[in-house]
C-alpha cells in the first residue's frame, strides 16, 4: 500500500510540474509577444502545446503569431484545432476572431464574415467590435452591409436589456422626481421626498432612491427588474423602518402600472395583508400618481395608505 501511495504521489507530483512548465511557457510566450517577437513566441507556445495539448487556447495564441509571420498553412491548423476542443461555443469566439482574419488574408471575405457571424450569433459583445474595429486586418470589410449588421448585434450582446422591452417596462420612472402627498393640508400642494431613479449599467434594473424630509426621518430603495426565469417584472422595496416588500407587475398598459405584493401585517407575528401600488404616469404632465392600499380580506377591500403626487424636476439617461 505504502509504494501504491507513493507512486500515486510521483504521479500526481509529475502533472503538477508539465503543468506549471506549461504556464511558464506561456508566460515566457507572452513576454515574446509584447516585445513583437513571433517568432519566438511560436517557439514557446509550441513546446506547451507539446505539454498540454488540451489547453485550447495554447492552439489560439499559436495561430495568432504564426498569422502575424504569414505562415498561413499552420496558422489555419492550429487555429482548427482550437476551434475543435473549445468545450463550448463562446470559447470559441478567440479562434473564430482569428480564422475570420486568416480568410481575408485568402481574399475570402465570404468564409470571413461566416466566422464573424458566429461570434455575434454565440453571443461575442462590444469587445470583440473594439477589436474589429482597431484591426487593421478587417479593413477591407469594414463597410460590408453584412459585417456592420453583425458588429451591431455584437453590440446588443453586450447590454441585450437595452434593446429588450421586458426589461423597460418602468423605464419612464428614470429621473428626479418632487413628491407631493395628499393629506390634512392642500393636496399635493407640500413637497415631502424627493425620489431619484436611475438605470444600472447595462439597463437591466432600476434603483430608486427615495428620501422624505429630514422631519420624518424616513427613506427607502428598491431594485426594479425584469425576472426572465419567471417570465415577471419585479419591485423590491427596503425601508428604513425595516419595512421589505416584494412587488410584481400585474398590469402595466396605458401608461397605468399596478404592482401586487403579499407582507406581514405590522406587531401580528404569521398575520399577512396583500399590498397593491398603483402608478399612473402622465407624460404631457411629467406626473406619476402613485397610491398604495392594503386589503386585510383577500382583496374583496382595500385601504389607501400613501397617496402621492409625483413632478418631475430633472431627466436622467
Amino acid at each position: 500500500m505504502k509504494k501504491i501511495i507513493i507512486f500515486i504521489f510521483m504521479l500526481f507530483s509529475a502533472a503538477m510540474i508539465l503543468a506549471q512548465s506549461s504556464a511558464d511557457l506561456k508566460k515566457q510566450g507572452y513576454i515574446a509577444i509584447q516585445n513583437k517577437n513571433f517568432a519566438e513566441a511560436e517557439t514557446y507556445f509550441k513546446k506547451a502545446a507539446e505539454i498540454t495539448p488540451e489547453d485550447f487556447q495554447i492552439w489560439i495564441v499559436l495561430g495568432f503569431v504564426q498569422l502575424e509571420q504569414k505562415k498561413y498553412k499552420e496558422t489555419l491548423a492550429n487555429l482548427q484545432q482550437s476551434y475543435k476542443i473549445a468545450p463550448r461555443q463562446k470559447q470559441k469566439n478567440d479562434a473564430r476572431f482569428f480564422l475570420a482574419k486568416y480568410y481575408l488574408t485568402q481574399n475570402d471575405n465570404a468564409t470571413a464574415i461566416k466566422y464573424a457571424a458566429e461570434m455575434a450569433q454565440y453571443g461575442a459583445g462590444q469587445n470583440y467590435v473594439n477589436q474589429f474595429d482597431r484591426d487593421a486586418g478587417f479593413e477591407t470589410i469594414k463597410n460590408d452591409p453584412k459585417f456592420l449588421e453583425i458588429k451591431e448585434q455584437m453590440k446588443k450582446n453586450a447590454t441585450p436589456c437595452m434593446y429588450d422591452s421586458n426589461f423597460q417596462v418602468l423605464d419612464f420612472w428614470v429621473g428626479v422626481w418632487d413628491v407631493y402627498v395628499k393629506g390634512n393640508y392642500p393636496d399635493y400642494k407640500v413637497k415631502v421626498a424627493v425620489d431619484s431613479v436611475v438605470r444600472s449599467p447595462g439597463g437591466c434594473s432600476l434603483i430608486e432612491f427615495f428620501d422624505m424630509t429630514p422631519q420624518s426621518k424616513y427613506f427607502g430603495r428598491s431594485f426594479s427588474f425584469y425576472d426572465d426565469v419567471k417570465k415577471v417584472y419585479r419591485h423590491q422595496w427596503t425601508g428604513s423602518q425595516g419595512d421589505i416588500i416584494n412587488y410584481e407587475v400585474v398590469e402595466s398598459k396605458n401608461n397605468r402600472y399596478v404592482m401586487m405584493a403579499t407582507t406581514t401585517i405590522p406587531g401580528e407575528s404569521g398575520s399577512t395583508r396583500l399590498r397593491r401600488m398603483t402608478m399612473d404616469y402622465d407624460p404631457s404632465e411629467r406626473t406619476l400618481h402613485q397610491y398604495i392600499e392594503n386589503s386585510y380580506n383577500d382583496g374583496k377591500t382595500w385601504e389607501v395608505e400613501w397617496d402621492a403626487l409625483f413632478r418631475k424636476i430633472k431627466d436622467l439617461e
